[in-house]
């Protein structure tokens, strides 16, 4: 797979989080579980990037207290993290093997390029989440459907 290829999908997630956001923001009730799922798509991302760059993940920690307006700031900053890895990365630097440890300690290796395509895959099932929240709660939340990114 391409670099410019998850590029394009990392352009859609932050459009998409941004939206999301923004939906969360304007709800007609504030939606707690709604802020949580949100900020665990940001530490996520947070962890991820840290885990593929070899760095040291424990420190984000998986459901963070970040406000929202705390977030559109932690999403520019995550965006442009993965732009960074991917403007520098190869075709066959996608298919490194990245070493890891999971939130419980144990051990695991997966190849980078599916871990780029687990964060995008995560992030929109946890703005699915947030959809129905916000549905269920009287508000109508974003479209955020790849589709409407990609037109």
């Amino acid at each position: 797979m391409h670099p410019s290829y998850f590029l394009k999908q990392y352009q859609y997630d932050l459009w998409a989080n941004q939206r999301a956001l923004t939906s969360l923001q304007n709800a007609a009730v504030s939606l707690e579980k709604g802020r949580s799922l949100f900020t665990h798509i940001i530490a996520a991302q947070q962890i991820w990037l840290a885990r593929i760059n070899d760095e040291d993940w424990t420190l984000y920690p998986v459901w963070p207290d970040f406000t929202l307006s705390e977030c559109p700031a932690l999403l520019e900053e995550l965006f442009f993290g993965w732009e960074g890895f991917l403007n520098s990365a190869s075709p066959e630097s996608l298919e490194r093997v990245v070493h890891y440890k999971n939130t419980a300690g144990k051990s695991y290796q997966t190849v980078a390029a599916d871990i780029l395509s687990h964060v995008i895959i995560h992030g929109g099932y946890h703005r699915g989440q947030i959809a129905s929240l916000l549905r269920e709660n009287g508000s109508t939340p974003a479209v955020t459907d790849y589709v409407a990114f990609a037109r």
